[in-house]
């Protein structure tokens, strides 16, 4: 694979914060002020859950570009290595900053659109190339757990993130990601009661399920 044959790229979007700051985005409440009257408790709650589980991805991906991947020196951890232990963790945060500006918009402009965003991606692409890795990414952690250095670095990353998670675990969030999607959108079918929106959901649902069984 390529992935493997290149330096790693300088994280694009993620560089310009600091590692475990939050993205700056509306609050919550101001964001679901417009949602219809008509739209069910249920079905907004699963919504919001949607939305800020979103954000505390992002944030997590951005934590391991900006607070691993671009702080452990080289002398420390070469590239060829780094493309091992992060994959194409840079391709998946560039995705979901767009991912979540989507949503957040469609929050505000229209709702019921919500689905498509699940429909018209290509997750599988994205994720089965980071997921076929990760196995690999563990093995290259662990022929390193003797190496002082290393450790040091990545214990200090770890201290200066706040994270009570070592990199070898929060390596995972992106798979539980992806095969959380599901989950997410059968709440918010459960919720609804209009019959066009129904079928459309019942189709993100079933995307996501199916990538998640390919991956």
């Amino acid at each position: 694979s390529p992935l493997f044959q290149r330096p790693m790229e300088e994280p694009s979007v993620a560089a310009a914060a600091a590692p475990g700051a939050a993205v700056n985005r509306a609050s919550t409440s101001n964001l679901f002020a417009s949602l219809p009257g008509s739209m069910s408790v249920k079905q907004r709650r699963a919504l919001e859950e949607l939305v800020v589980t979103e954000r505390d991805y992002v944030r997590d991906l951005q934590d391991l570009l900006t607070g691993y991947l671009s702080r452990i020196p080289e002398a420390v951890l070469g590239w060829e290595e780094k493309a091992i232990i992060f994959g194409n963790l840079d391709d998946i945060y560039d995705f979901h900053v767009e991912f979540l500006n989507e949503l957040e918009q469609l929050v505000v402009s229209d709702p019921a659109a919500i689905p498509h965003l699940f429909l018209k991606t290509n997750l599988t692409e994205i994720y089965g190339v980071y997921c076929a890795n990760h196995p690999r990414a563990l093995r290259a952690l662990t022929e390193r757990k003797d190496d002082d250095k290393l450790q040091a670095t990545l214990q200090e990353c770890q201290r200066e993130l706040g994270h009570l998670l070592p990199l070898s675990e929060t390596l995972i969030k992106p798979v539980q990601r992806v095969l959380k999607y599901p989950l997410l959108l059968s709440e918010q079918l459960k919720g609804c009661s209009i019959e066009a929106e129904q079928r459309l959901l019942q189709q993100a649902v079933e995307a996501t399920r199916q990538i998640a069984a390919e991956i």
